[in-house]
């Protein structure tokens, strides 16, 4: 644990493994040693693994799939710095574009990567695709929610809705 509180550029978040929800707080930045120290120790106790990695900054985009069709893409505007629990959970936390404001390039990518994702890992109906596309335009893959929410305000009703599919 020492090596990984002492490594720089770190950005952390752990997960309640009970719940599989982010926990509120969980996100930590560099400046935060003290802070991931704990928040290590936490995560041991949990099950003893630990995932670090580099973090990817950029515009934060998410694409729908239904079926073996990718729904256009949504971006996430955080009001405040970051898109973290408060953000996502919270009214007013974050603004969605839909569709996003992106090339048909770039959907067409993103698109294509989100259905194979969703192809792979052998999903049938619905899924998200979360990802973050950095300033020379590659898309980081973050996670794939195999059960997103189906609310009217949920994103891939907002994605449907934009190619004409209603909800209801």
């Amino acid at each position: 644990l020492p090596a990984v509180v002492e490594m720089s550029g770190f950005y952390l978040f752990y997960v309640d493994t009970t719940e599989c929800f982010l926990v509120p707080g969980s996100a930590l930045r560099d400046e935060q040693r003290a802070a991931l120290r704990e928040a290590l120790v936490k995560v041991r106790t949990y099950g003893g693994r630990i995932f670090v990695e580099e973090r990817k900054y950029g515009r934060e985009l998410t694409v729908g799939v239904l079926g073996d069709r990718a729904l256009p893409a949504v971006e996430i505007l955080p009001t405040e710095k970051d898109f973290d629990y408060a953000a996502k959970y919270q009214a007013g936390g974050a603004r969605e574009l839909c569709p996003a404001p992106i090339t048909a390039e770039e959907q067409e990518k993103l698109g294509a990567l989100a259905l194979k994702l969703h192809k792979t890992l052998g999903l049938e109906v619905y899924s998200r695709a979360d990802f973050i596309v950095d300033e020379a335009g590659t898309p980081w893959f973050l996670e794939i929610n195999t059960l997103p929410g189906m609310t009217p305000t949920s994103l891939v009703p907002q994605e449907a809705a934009a190619v004409g599919i209603g909800y209801g």
